[in-house]
């Protein structure tokens, strides 16, 4: 089965922050629930963010890029936990390796 890039890309960011998720319920236990839910929350609105702005890739790339700074000025709160999924996310919208929008060939692609 061949995934798109935006899925895989998806895929990859969800699973490190599950994991993130994971390692801090196991880390801490059942006591940091409200900064699981937290951080969860946050990364659900993100998600919703940068699928909204699917076709913007600086400005994706830019909220990519704000990331990983404030997950290293959260530490206390778990963000180090998160930085992985944070670089990930850098990761993929730096190298452009993100399908382009519907009707929109993406700028290097070829041509059928």
């Amino acid at each position: 089965m061949r995934l798109s890039k935006l899925k895989l890309e998806a895929l990859v960011v969800s699973a490190l922050v599950l994991a993130g998720l994971g390692v801090v319920l196991a880390s801490v236990g059942t006591a940091s629930w409200p900064l699981l839910l937290g951080w969860g929350a946050g990364w659900l609105v993100l998600a919703a963010a940068l699928h909204a702005l699917a076709d913007r890739h600086w400005v994706r790339l830019g909220a990519a890029l704000v990331l990983v700074p404030l997950c290293v000025v959260l530490t206390f709160e778990g963000g180090l936990f998160f930085l992985p999924a944070a670089a990930a996310l850098v990761a993929f919208e730096a190298l452009g390796l993100r399908s382009p929008p519907a009707g929109r060939p993406h700028a290097g692609a070829p041509t059928p």
